[in-house]
């Protein structure tokens, strides 16, 4: 190692020994959104896949049509768009009772 990069390494060492405090203090949100918000997102790809469970997420096949026949059948359905409809009333409702 050249000196340049031991006086970089050092001032770096002692940056982050002066700050560990702060670093302890924003650890554990870091954790929790890495737990709660980003692998929950691993089970998106459920949607987009023929799901065995047998086989588990990333071994099971992708669907047909590029991913989208699962929506395809959702779409189809004839009580979705009633279904759609309620759950945008029940959450404009819920909205609206705790503004008041």
């Amino acid at each position: 190692m050249d000196m340049g990069k031991k006086s970089a390494f050092r001032k770096f060492r002692r940056r982050l020994n002066n700050s560990k405090y702060l670093i302890a203090m924003v650890v554990p949100a870091v954790v929790f959104y890495l737990v709660f918000c980003y692998a929950p997102m691993y089970g998106i790809l459920i949607a987009f896949k023929t799901y065995y469970p047998k086989l588990g997420i990333m071994g099971s096949p992708w669907a047909a049509d590029g991913g989208f026949a699962n929506f395809r059948i959702i779409f189809d359905d004839p009580e979705f768009w009633s279904v759609l409809r309620n759950t945008i009333l029940i959450g404009a409702g819920k909205i609206i009772v705790s503004f008041i």
